[in-house]
């Protein structure tokens, strides 16, 4: 079955490559040390990927968890973005508020993730 679901990833990886928009995940390059405590300042580290920029349907809207400013940016499983990182769209930084990913036996297939400014 795994093979299956790695076909389903090239897939989902050609059409968001394909039909996607250019964007990036900037990590902060920030770290702290944990023995310390000092924390180093360092340059962010911008990864370039192809992603799905959709609006939420109005009946997800509620305010509170999805405002009817938030996006939504579907990205293939290859990339791992994390809560920290930010997402750049058009020379505009978004905030990541939540992340979930598709991830059937094991196999990650995309990564959904909720944006806001």
């Amino acid at each position: 079955m795994s093979g299956f679901y790695a076909g389903l990833a090239a897939t989902a990886t050609r059409l968001i490559k394909k039909y996607g928009k250019t964007m990036y995940i900037v990590r902060s390059g920030d770290s702290v040390d944990p023995v310390t405590g000092v924390e180093t300042t360092g340059s962010n580290m911008n990864h370039k990927l192809s992603g799905i920029l959709q609006n939420y349907p109005d009946n997800l809207v509620d305010g509170t968890r999805i405002k009817a400013s938030d996006r939504l940016i579907i990205i293939d499983g290859q990339t791992i973005p994390l809560l920290d990182d930010k997402i750049k769209l058009e020379s505009q930084d978004w905030n990541i508020e939540s992340l979930k990913t598709s991830n059937p036996a094991g196999t990650k297939l995309v990564h959904f993730i909720q944006v806001r400014r």
